[in-house]
């Protein structure tokens, strides 16, 4: 069984299904705290941002009078949202109290994330409607099911549809180029990915053309990392993605701004 490294806002909150971990090196007191203290950073589906959950101690399979979450069976932690709201009903400040739940199947000192809810598409899918709304359908469907796949512990096939994503804004970049008189077609058909990002920069947004080695990432994890290898890498690959398709939108916005300013009498 593959194991990783306790992190607990890994664990919790990022982490796809069927992801294992290794407790033979925490005693059952240390055990026991990191699923009943602290606290996580996750997007909240109620008040639809980030926010921190705080984790307490009214988890299932914790026996109270040992103080101790159980060695064989399920534990599922509980975790609720400190973000302070206004009640409508009462007319006054309180937290939203939205409640996170994760699920694990632990037999002595193997554990197993088995569920989450709110699931970790749903949270992932949240920030995706309230921070890339201007991304077009088809770069949103392309998005959408790599982090579909990731939640239900896809790691391979998360990475096909953001290398897909990847492409795609090449491919757009290529058709913008071809259209330049001074375009040379047949060196751009020769090269390999790294020369045509090259060729296609004053296309591209700028985090793409400095991040080129992100494209033999996303092919070494179809044709080489294992499916756990995918998953561990996968947040990160998947930040890139959607910080470059964010400047991709701020650069399109920006050039309006600055046409309507050139068109100022």
């Amino acid at each position: 069984m593959p194991h990783k490294t306790l992190n607990k806002q890994k664990i919790f909150a990022e982490d796809a299904l069927y992801s294992s971990y290794d407790l033979s090196e925490l005693n059952d007191d240390e055990i026991t705290s990191f699923f009943t203290s602290g606290s996580i950073d996750a997007y909240c589906t109620k008040c639809k941002k980030r926010s921190v959950f705080r984790l307490n101690d009214d988890t299932f399979s914790y026996n109270k009078e040992k103080s101790q979450v159980t060695k064989f069976g399920l534990i599922t932690v509980k975790a609720k949202c400190t973000r302070e709201n206004h009640n409508e009903l009462l007319n006054r400040l309180g937290n939203c109290d939205n409640i996170f739940y994760a699920i694990f199947k632990r037999y002595s000192n193997d554990l197993l994330k088995i569920g989450q809810y709110p699931s970790k598409g749903d949270m992932d899918f949240g920030e995706l409607d309230d921070s890339y709304k201007e991304l077009p359908d088809y770069l949103r469907t392309e998005l959408g099911t790599s982090i579909g796949l990731y939640a239900h512990g896809v790691g391979i096939g998360a990475f096909v549809y953001l290398r897909r994503i990847f492409e795609i804004l090449l491919e757009e970049a290529h058709q913008i180029a071809k259209k330049e008189e001074k375009w040379e077609e047949d060196k751009y058909i020769k090269s390999r990915v790294t020369e045509r990002i090259q060729l296609l920069s004053k296309f591209l947004p700028t985090r793409l053309v400095q991040s080129a080695n992100l494209y033999g990432v996303l092919s070494k994890g179809l044709h080489e990392l294992s499916e756990e290898e995918c998953k561990s890498h996968y947040t990160l690959v998947r930040q890139a993605i959607q910080l470059i398709l964010k400047q991709k939108h701020e650069d399109k916005e920006y050039d309006k701004v600055v046409n309507k300013i050139n068109n100022i009498n």
